[in-house]
């Protein structure tokens, strides 16, 4: 079984190579290495070709964002299941992918653990639903896709700069047809302080607001209560989600 590992770097000459060594010295075997990079400036794409041998696909040309560059990738990835890693993020362990591979079956399209946060070192963050969805994101560091949930999906929408990602969960956790399985193994150490750690992508808060009318009832009433008493009670008993 192919893992396709997908990066994208801009400018990363800092981070990069220790992307890379993470997963050149992967215990797991069966790995198709793709770094689409948007044109880097800096030294990056030295970086990247001097390690040529532990990379499978190189693309670097102007994109349109990192989702117009996560989109290449998994239009180029060829393994069962995908994994974005960013350019300053590492698998947590040379195992990491050995561990994993044994959970991954094809009777799921979306499989995810945690990563740790770097540098805090918190662990993020648990199983998931649809309500806590609407908090806060899985880190795609995290996940696993197998490929098919692109065709039943399809691809990521450009049109959120920052959290495309998380509109494209939030699509997954609403479709039925979507198996999805949770995994209690950390996948990555995911640096904080990267593009989506900060910034706050506008056309994402207003599509929440538009994606928050389709969802079930309950999703919808809990949000609506969210800060009673009552719903605190339930989302911690049986949502599993904690509140700030």
């Amino acid at each position: 079984m192919i893992i396709s590992i997908i990066t994208v770097s801009y400018n990363a000459e800092k981070t990069i190579l220790k992307t890379i060594e993470s997963v050149a010295n992967q215990s797991y075997q069966h790995i198709e290495f793709i770094i689409i990079d948007g044109g880097s400036t800096d030294s990056t794409l030295d970086i990247i070709n001097s390690n040529k041998s532990n990379i499978d696909i190189v693309v670097s040309e102007p994109d349109k964002g990192i989702y117009d560059a996560m989109n290449k990738g998994i239009k180029r990835a060829t393994g069962e299941w995908i994994l974005f890693l960013g350019a300053d993020d590492v698998l947590h362990s040379k195992d990491t992918l050995t561990t994993c591979s044994s959970q991954l079956s094809s009777r799921f399209d979306l499989i995810y653990g945690e990563v740790v946060k770097v540098p805090s070192q918190i662990r993020y963050d648990g199983t998931f639903n649809l309500f806590k969805l609407i908090y806060r994101n899985i880190c795609h560091q995290g996940i696993f896709f197998n490929k098919t949930i692109f065709d039943k999906l399809g691809l990521y929408n450009q049109k959120h700069r920052i959290n495309a990602d998380w509109e494209f969960n939030i699509r997954a956790f609403q479709d039925p047809s979507v198996k999805i399985k949770f995994i209690p193994v950390l996948v990555s150490d995911f640096f904080e302080e990267g593009a989506s750690g900060h910034q706050v992508d506008e056309a994402y808060e207003i599509r929440r607001k538009e994606l928050l009318k389709t969802m079930p009832i309950w999703v919808k009433a809990c949000y609506k209560y969210r800060r009673s008493t009552l719903v605190k009670r339930i989302s911690k008993t049986f949502l599993n989600f904690k509140y700030a």
